[in-house]
Formats: C-alpha cells, sequence, structure tokens
C-alpha cells in the first residue's frame, strides 16, 4: 500500500510513540497502545489511505485466516464451557493479543518505520540508562526500576526486547556490506550481551540471542553453504563464550540441579523444591499437560487454568497465575484446536517472509523466533508486561519486511 505522506504523520507518531515507550511501566504501554488504535481510526481518508484500504492490507497477509481461527475458536469455547472467576480477563488477554496484531496490520511500511526507529532508540536510552547505573548507582524511580534490576516479569520483557534488539541489528549490520555498520551492529550486540549475563540475568533472553541470530542468519545464507558454516561456527563461538560466565555457568547448573531434583521427589507436597524456578516450571508444565490430556478437545474453557492448577497443587505456590508457556495455556483452556490455532498464527509469520531475500526478512524471522522462544518458557503473550511490547516490535518488523524492496545480504 502506498501512500503520500510523511514519515511524521500522526499515525506515524503515534506509532513512534508506542515504540519508544515500551521498555516503560505496562500502563504507559497501554495508553501508547491506545493513542495508536485512535490514530488509526479517526485519521482522515486521502485518496490513497483509507480506513478501507487499511482494512485490505490486514487482510492480505497471511496471519489473518489463523488469527480469525484463534479468536473463534475462544468464543465457541466461551460459548459453551463454564464460567470461571478469570474468564474476563483471560479473554481479554486472548483480544488483546489479536488487537495489537491488527493494528500493527494496518500500518503502511512508513507508520511501521517509524514505530521502528521509536523502539530502536528507547532501546538506545534503556542501555545507556543500564550502563550508567552500573558506573553511578540510579534510584530505583517508578519506570526506571524494572531496568535497573529483575524484578519481575517487565524486567524479563525488558531482557527479550534488548536480545531481539541486539540480534536485528547485528543482521542488518552482518548483511549491509559496508564495515563501519558491522562493526556497530558488533558494538550493539557486545553490549546486549553482558546485561543479559549480569545487570538483567535471563536465561530465556540468552536464548532468544543465540536462537534468533541462528534461524536469522540461516534464512540469509541458506543459498551460500560456506558463508552458511562460517556464520554458525562464529554462534557456536559466541555461545561457548557466553557459556563460560561463571554467572551464567551457575544459573543454568542450578537450574538443571532443581530440575533433576523435582524429577527424582516423590513428595508432591515438597514446596522449596518446587519453588525453585526450573522446579517450579516442571509442576507448571507436567500439571498444565496433564489439564489438556484431560481435556484434548475443548478444554477447561476460558479463565480455567488458575482453579485446575490450585486444584493439583500446595497451597504454597497457588500464587502463579500462568503456566508460563502460552501454548500450553492455550491448551488447558481452548485444548489441542485452540494451542494449533495459536501456533498457526505464529508460524504464519514466519512463513509471511521466508522467502524474501531482503535483510528486513531475515530479521523479522530473528525477531519471531525469539518470540517463540519466548513464550515457550513465558507467558510472552498471556502477561501484558512483556507481551504488549514484545508482540508490537515483531509485528512491526514483519510488516516493514513486507513492505520494503530488495536488499543485498551478501556481507563483505
Amino acid at each position: 500500500m502506498q501512500a503520500r505522506f510523511t514519515l511524521w504523520s500522526p499515525v506515524a507518531i503515534a506509532s513512534f510513540v508506542w515504540g519508544l515507550t515500551c521498555f516503560l511501566p505496562v500502563g504507559v504501554v497501554y495508553l501508547s497502545a491506545l493513542l495508536l488504535a485512535l490514530a488509526i481510526l479517526f485519521q482522515r481518508n486521502t485518496d490513497d489511505l483509507t480506513r478501507s484500504s487499511r482494512w485490505q492490507q490486514i487482510r492480505q497477509h497471511i496471519v489473518f485466516w489463523p488469527l480469525c481461527v484463534f479468536l473463534a475458536w475462544s468464543l465457541l469455547i466461551l460459548l459453551i464451557q463454564p464460567r470461571y472467576v478469570e474468564t474476563t480477563s483471560n479473554l481479554f488477554h486472548i483480544f488483546r493479543i489479536a488487537l495489537t496484531m491488527v493494528v500493527v496490520l494496518a500500518l503502511t511500511r512508513r507508520e511501521a518505520q517509524a514505530g521502528l526507529i521509536g523502539w530502536a532508540l528507547g532501546a538506545a536510552l534503556t542501555l545507556l540508562i543500564i550502563y550508567t547505573h552500573a558506573i553511578f548507582p540510579l534510584p530505583p524511580v517508578v519506570g526506571l526500576r524494572d531496568m535497573l534490576q529483575m524484578s519481575g516479569n517487565k524486567s524479563i520483557g525488558i531482557a527479550v526486547l534488548l536480545a531481539i534488539f541486539g540480534s536485528c541489528t547485528f543482521i542488518y549490520a552482518w548483511g549491509s556490506g559496508v564495515s563501519k555498520m558491522l562493526r556497530y551492529g558488533a558494538v550493539v550486540i557486545f553490549m546486549v550481551i553482558p546485561v543479559l549475563i549480569w545487570l538483567l540475568p535471563s536465561r530465556t533472553s540468552l536464548l532468544v540471542v543465540l536462537l534468533s541470530l541462528l534461524l536469522g542468519i540461516a534464512h540469509s545464507m541458506w543459498r551460500k553453504p560456506r558463508w552458511l558454516v562460517l556464520a554458525v561456527l562464529t554462534l557456536v563461538v559466541l555461545g561457548i563464550g557466553i557459556s563460560q560466565a561463571p554467572q551464567v555457568q551457575d544459573r543454568f547448573a542450578q537450574g538443571l540441579s532443581q530440575l533433576q531434583e523435582s524429577l527424582a521427589s516423590e513428595d508432591s507436597t515438597n514446596t522449596k523444591l518446587h519453588h525453585s524456578s526450573w522446579g517450579m516450571r516442571y509442576q507448571l508444565y507436567t500439571h498444565t499437560a496433564d489439564m489438556v490430556a484431560e481435556k484434548p478437545l475443548l478444554g477447561w474453557g476460558i479463565g480455567s487454568w488458575n482453579e485446575q492448577w490450585k486444584k493439583r497443587t500446595p497451597p504454597d505456590i497457588h500464587a502463579s497465575n500462568m503456566p508460563h508457556n502460552d501454548f500450553l495455556w492455550m491448551g488447558a483452556q481452548t485444548g489441542v484446536p485452540g494451542m494449533l490455532a495459536l501456533l498457526a498464527v505464529l508460524l504464519s509469520l514466519l512463513v509471511s517472509v521466508m522467502r524474501l531475500n531482503t535483510l528486513a526478512a531475515t530479521a523479522s524471522i530473528a525477531a519471531s523466533t525469539g518470540l517463540l522462544v519466548a513464550l515457550s518458557f513465558n507467558s510472552a503473550l498471556r502477561d501484558a508486561q512483556i507481551g504488549m511490547s514484545v508482540l508490537f516490535v515483531v509485528m512491526l518488523v514483519n510488516v516493514f519486511a513486507l513492505g520494503q524492496k530488495r536488499e543485498p545480504l551478501k556481507p563483505s
């Protein structure tokens, strides 16, 4: 969709604001999302940009029908299954996921570009704040606390956003064919990784960096076996280097120990094991998988997970309100069809750009991979603290990639 307007149209400004505020508290992100939705809704029609043309762009994307199935199945389950205390909130999050995608799909390439500029600026400012805090401690004021220390899911969301930012930046640098750009990309990725190891330690975000880079570079180099082998070897060296950091070794060793103890324990009331990070995930995944197995077709109903979780686990760990895996979350509530519908939505983002030989398409592959990793080990869609920003960025990169002209991918 072509449009004759400047980069800084009202919708583009709103997109920029959402990108810029991705790293701020979730309330600010919700306000930015509302601003963008209203800007799209009330923008004046022009000869080449109307609400009808935006709707046509949404329908033309491959994700449209999987998203419709995802929503339709959720509504069907809502109608035929029982209601729960959390039915309203869970249904809200299901629609919030879909609306986030639809709002970004309505954007033109220039408007998506404005959002990406805001996100890149927000990432740069976040890195500046984090490194400044490492040298001159800053007060943990509202808006900065989640950046300065690992304090909850918003901190995890920031770490995942930085991981995707580092990966996408390096991919653009790798394929730019300009040595200066490559140096800038290397600087960014080597600024991001220490944050994920020491300052905002997150095993998920480290996996996001390595796997998103791996699939992104494989996409760009699959027709160049020599470059692909070189890139994979480079990533292996990078992974080995990261794994040698004592903090990383300690965290993964601790996680494996927790998992082994949970597997070996026959005491279902051993809450010391259950409260550990990987021990808790073992409980979350096994009990939620049991929920899916017991009602594989229709699930237990929208909002049912918490009630079922409390029936199956000791009271000490009832505080968890999500299974830390969005596929299991949907499977428990809407059955295997709901789980597959969510998977189809996410895979369609990968399929939509897979055949494009552009840097933006490769970045979209990397960003979508990062989202898949995050929602497999955290509730990266269900939890708005993570999902509002990460899903927005992934969709921005995808829309920008689909509207971009061909670019060279061969590094020099």
